[in-house]
């Protein structure tokens, strides 16, 4: 029913019926499917079979054998005794939990089609000037689900180091990880991190508010900058390029809000939409304060990819440090952060040059 062109799905039971419940019938054809003429199968169709994610449903089977790279349970009851209303109940869950499945796989996908060099469109090697869009969704968008690990609880800084801001900067309010913006400077995860999806989302609570991510960060601090050494991921509030004019009072580069990707602190790189030493986006997709805005940001062997509320607009390359930390920016305006989630990826062939020394 669901993007079937890039998911084959199949679905088994140990102690399978010799007929489809005609409620679940039902229950699916309000949906567009027809269950009529399918045939209930065993655990053996599995057999010998490899398959990229294997769920269960907790409905009283001794077990799965299954060769499976993830595996989850969607703990869901058994409908067999259930009313039609409790059924239906039942298939909206499992149409819920497959969506959110759905889209972790997608990503996946296209980070694979990515580092296989399958991605289609070819790259102007003059710049592009970023676009208004049209189709930027209204309501947040869902976070990915299955695979992804958590890097904020939504209860404290767990797994974040302060770096170079005060003990008030970072804090937690109602799930949301709050920077005050004072002083400028970042706080580091607890570790490093390689090949790799990030999902976070951002607001500004101002006007203009300035920050970013970094990614493949050295996380330390010179006298020449209170920034480190990394691959920025800029978030700026659309109103920023208002108050920094142009000296002739002109509204400043658009490109600034439109979700650049830069080297800094020394951290070279090849910009795909070149405006100078950054790469700017095909279309201006961030929302202004007060809305939250979702990046997922995509890092294979140098290659960083963003995607700006639901679709991928932005890439830079040959990045020379390609293992490091992640830092979140404190740059003078309050900003909130939620559902800060990292999919690790196979390593590469990442060279000791190519990674940032570990902090202590």
């Amino acid at each position: 029913m669901h993007d079937t062109v890039l998911v084959v799905a199949a679905s088994a039971g140990q102690r399978p019926s010799d007929r489809v419940n005609p409620k679940a019938v039902k229950a699916m054809k309000e949906r567009g499917y027809d269950l009529v003429g399918n045939v209930s199968e065993g655990l053996g169709v599995f057999n010998g079979l490899h398959v990229d994610v294997a769920v269960t449903m907790r409905c009283g089977d001794e077990g799965l054998l299954v060769l499976a790279d993830q595996c989850g349970d969607w703990k869901i009851s058994d409908p067999r005794s259930m009313t039609s209303e409790g059924l239906c109940g039942i298939r909206d869950r499992m149409e819920k939990k497959a969506k959110v499945l759905l889209a972790s796989l997608k990503i996946v996908l296209l980070c694979v089609a990515w580092a296989l060099g399958l991605q289609a469109a070819a790259v102007e090697s003059t710049s592009v000037m970023p676009q208004p869009a049209e189709d930027i969704p209204e309501t947040d968008l869902p976070a990915s689900g299955m695979g992804f690990v958590d890097l904020f609880n939504g209860r404290d800084l767990t797994g974040w180091v302060n770096v170079n801001t005060a003990p008030d900067t970072w804090s937690v309010k109602d799930g949301l990880l709050v920077c005050s913006g004072q002083p400028i400077g970042v706080m580091r995860s607890a570790r490093q991190y390689e090949n790799f999806i990030l999902h976070i989302e951002w607001r500004h609570m101002k006007p203009g508010g300035n920050s970013g991510v970094f990614v493949w960060s050295e996380a330390r601090i010179t006298d020449a900058s209170r920034l480190p050494k990394g691959m920025e991921v800029q978030m700026l509030e659309l109103d920023w390029v208002n108050q920094h004019p142009l000296k002739n009072g002109e509204p400043n580069h658009r490109g600034y809000i439109s979700g650049e990707l830069f080297g800094a602190g020394g951290l070279t790189a090849t910009p795909t939409n070149r405006r100078g030493n950054r790469s700017m986006s095909y279309e201006l997709r961030c929302k202004g304060y007060g809305k939250w805005n979702v990046y997922d940001v995509v890092c294979v062997d140098g290659t960083v990819k963003l995607s700006i509320n639901g679709k991928f607009v932005n890439s830079i390359t040959d990045s020379s440090v390609r293992k490091g930390y992640l830092c979140l920016e404190s740059e003078g305006s309050e900003i909130h952060f939620r559902n800060i989630r990292i999919l690790e990826l196979p390593a590469g062939i990442t060279s000791a040059e190519q990674t940032a020394e570990v902090v202590e």
